[in-house]
């Protein structure tokens, strides 16, 4: 399925054959390395606490880092749908359990603008940007396209319009009948 592309770099499921990551095999690089290269975006990102550590688990990145991140993943289109009672969000606004205040597509844009601050070579978005709002969409291909130019992005998708900006589309595309 979609997914053993996406286990397989992470090195979650055996492979017969090997892994090759950024021209060297998987099995060679300490896996906690390996894990930490690479970001991936959930179909249901599972947040939770406050906003900050869910972007700076370490607390190591500069505010204005993190707000731009914010911003380029789009906090101001978050905002104006965001579920709690109207209140700005920032780095210290709580998110409930598992981000049951936050829909699935508000989630993903914090996952989104927790890649932006990594920097990693490799994004898997799984399932794509399931986002149910069309602008929200239309903001985080955009931050894809345009802040993460140095990264490989690999997009486990199951509709055709969400690997319409793709470079390279590797696998087999089924229409619905």
């Amino acid at each position: 399925d979609q997914s053993s592309l996406a286990l397989s770099l992470l090195r979650c499921i055996h492979t017969t054959d090997g892994v090759i990551y950024d021209g060297i095999p998987t099995s060679s690089i300490n896996l906690d390395t390996l894990r930490s290269s690479i970001t991936i975006i959930p179909q249901v990102p599972e947040l939770s606490g406050t906003l900050r550590p869910n972007f700076d688990p370490f607390w190591d990145v500069d505010d204005l880092i993190l707000n731009d991140s914010l911003r380029a993943a789009g906090l101001t289109a978050l905002q104006d749908h965001f579920t709690g009672d109207e209140e700005k969000i920032t780095l210290d606004t709580t998110i409930s359990g598992g981000g049951s205040n936050l829909s699935v597509g508000q989630r993903q844009i914090i996952a989104l603008a927790r890649a932006l601050v990594q920097r990693s070579k490799l994004l898997i978005l799984d399932e794509g940007m399931s986002l149910e709002i069309s602008p929200l969409r239309a903001l985080t291909q955009t931050s894809l396209r345009n802040e993460l130019t140095d990264t490989t992005v690999i997009t486990i998708a199951h509709r055709l319009q969400t690997i319409m900006d793709s470079d390279r589309i590797v696998g087999a595309i089924f229409p619905c009948h």
